[in-house]
């Protein structure tokens, strides 16, 4: 029934986005566990960036825009993964109204500070030409050097 509160009043894609940020945001809490493991340092406290600890905190959250605050929060700190999950939402609507430019600008932070997954996302931006001039060359590079790491 909790769920079922939260929930309410949000959108199918919102919902369905909601749920693929709950899922990554526990992936990468799973592999920083598991390196440490590895690492014989299981017994120390896992280190979690406050991006990932905002994430996890404000996804369930009733209103998206909460969410859009808190991440646009540590994006303008300098949170690489932040400025990725703000331009996802830029990007695809969610929370927010539609903005390719600002999503552009957000996945080159990412590119910046050297985030794969940045890579494609703002490769695929230059190879439609949204929110940022088409560039089929640019966007070869972004991809080929994402689908290398």
């Amino acid at each position: 029934m909790g769920s079922q509160r939260k929930n309410k009043g949000k959108t199918k894609q919102e919902k369905r986005w909601l749920a693929r940020m709950q899922a990554t945001a526990g992936r990468r809490v799973q592999s920083v566990q598991a390196e440490a493991a590895t690492k014989k340092e299981a017994s120390k406290e896992v280190y979690v960036s406050p991006s990932m600890r905002i994430l996890a905190g404000f996804l369930a959250q009733s209103s998206m825009e909460t969410v859009y605050q808190a991440v646009s929060k540590q994006a303008a700190l300098g949170s690489p993964t932040a400025s990725m999950i703000l331009g996802t939402m830029l990007r695809e609507g969610i929370g927010v109204g539609v903005d390719y430019a600002e999503a552009a600008r957000c996945f080159q932070l990412g590119v910046d500070k050297d985030l794969d997954e940045a890579y494609g996302c703002l490769g695929s931006l230059y190879g439609e030409g949204l929110g940022v001039p088409l560039d089929l060359e640019k966007a070869h590079a972004l991809l080929a050097e994402g689908a290398k790491r």
